[in-house]
């Protein structure tokens, strides 16, 4: 009787431990598929108008879409610019941000700056930012600028030669 029950311990723990492997195979080590976001729409505008940005943020010329969103989509936002510097001799910034329905998206604030001697400087100036699972409806995003140096006229730093893309996607 003893051998018996050994007999059936034994083989209930080999097919325990079969089991076992076989779930530890199956979460562990076999490859899980990898997800992809779907790209459901692509917004896009361009400019070569020069624009100037003052000493305030603003919207930058031309620089707004307004993007139809469903529950649960996200947005990628592309921004690349040429920036010409008319240097005056004393430290210039440049900045881009992006916005969303008029609030500042703090997070896609870039600055290019130049500092004498005094010639003209061309710099890129891109931003990219990311709004994820958004609610559902339709999303104003600009791009605004502001300059700190030689501000708001055509002798003073513009931007120019932009192009601004949104991606929807899941």
């Amino acid at each position: 009787m003893g051998k018996g029950l050994s007999i059936v311990a034994l083989i209930i723990s080999l097919i325990a431990v079969s089991l076992g492997g076989y779930v530890f195979l199956q979460t562990i080590i076999a490859p899980t598929p990898e997800t992809y976001s779907q790209v459901e729409d692509i917004y896009y505008i361009e400019s070569t108008v020069a624009w100037y940005p003052t000493g305030t943020y603003a919207v930058a010329s031309g620089m707004s879409l307004d993007v139809n969103v469903r529950e649960g989509q996200s947005l990628l936002l592309l921004f690349d610019s040429e920036v010409i510097f008319r240097n005056s001799g004393t430290i210039e910034t440049l900045s881009v941000r992006f916005s969303n329905n008029g609030t500042a998206i703090l997070s896609s604030i870039r600055t290019v700056a130049d500092a004498p001697p005094i010639i003209s400087t061309r710099l890129s100036l891109s931003t990219q930012d990311n709004l994820l699972n958004l609610v559902a409806g339709t999303y104003t995003i600009t791009v605004e600028s502001y300059a700190f140096g030689s501000l708001g006229s055509p002798l003073g730093n513009r931007i120019e030669s932009c192009s601004f893309a949104i991606i929807v996607y899941n």
